[in-house]
């Protein structure tokens, strides 16, 4: 009966020691690394008919199939040019196409990820045949903005047109020269006008051969 009980405690200290192992490796187990995301750099404009287009049927459509494999970069400024001396911006379609930049500026900054920042801009461009804090307040509701207390104050104020002066010198660090718009940068890589073209109808397909590439295709292609 002692053997019994002594070979019984045996397997019971075995077991406990086999599961405390098991837990340390387990906590000493190498973490997974994340897995590499294709970095997307979109140059636009709030007034441009074909930046609108390009949100609605491309971009929008693409980042709620793929936006967690994405690392997104949106730049509301465009073809704006932005006078040194006084500050002041002249975007390409007039005043209401700075403030609508602002706007879209101060939602994105606002937001957690590039999904519910290109939805955001897209509502914008959706909206965009009526007035501005009509518009601004629909779609700050959308994603939980505050459009009286944060996003109107912002783009009126100096923090949007900080904002709007950084998308600007990011725009205009391109080289050559932003000559329409939207600009599309996909991992780096603008290329050519024929490039252009294709990104900017084909964006999904260029995005998931990226990312095969990166050993990273998800299941969205």
């Amino acid at each position: 009966m002692k053997q019994f009980i002594i070979v019984i405690a045996a397997i019971g200290i075995s077991i406990v020691h086999t599961a405390d192992s098991r837990r340390r490796f387990k906590n000493n187990a190498t973490p997974e690394q994340p897995k590499p995301k294709v970095r997307l750099q979109i140059y636009f404009e709030s007034k441009c008919p074909d930046s609108k287009r390009f949100f609605g049927s491309q971009l929008t459509p693409m980042m709620d199939k793929i936006g967690d494999y994405i690392q997104l970069e949106l730049h509301p400024y465009g073809k704006a040019k932005t006078n040194e001396t006084t500050g002041e911006v002249r975007c390409q379609h007039g005043a209401g196409e700075c403030q609508g930049n602002m706007v879209d500026a101060c939602g994105i900054v606002r937001l957690n990820n590039g999904t519910e920042q290109t939805q955001f801009v897209n509502c914008m461009f959706e909206n965009s045949n009526i007035p501005l804090p009509v518009g601004g307040q629909y779609c700050c509701d959308q994603y939980k903005l505050d459009w009286v207390n944060e996003v109107q104050p912002c783009s009126e104020g100096p923090e949007g047109k900080e904002l709007h002066h950084k998308h600007g010198e990011e725009t205009n660090s391109l080289d050559p020269p932003v000559s329409w718009v939207p600009v599309i940068i996909l991992n780096n890589k603008r290329g050519d006008e024929e490039y252009q073209k294709i990104l900017t109808n084909y964006i999904l397909q260029e995005t998931c051969s990226q990312l095969t590439k990166m050993n990273n295709r998800p299941p969205g292609c």
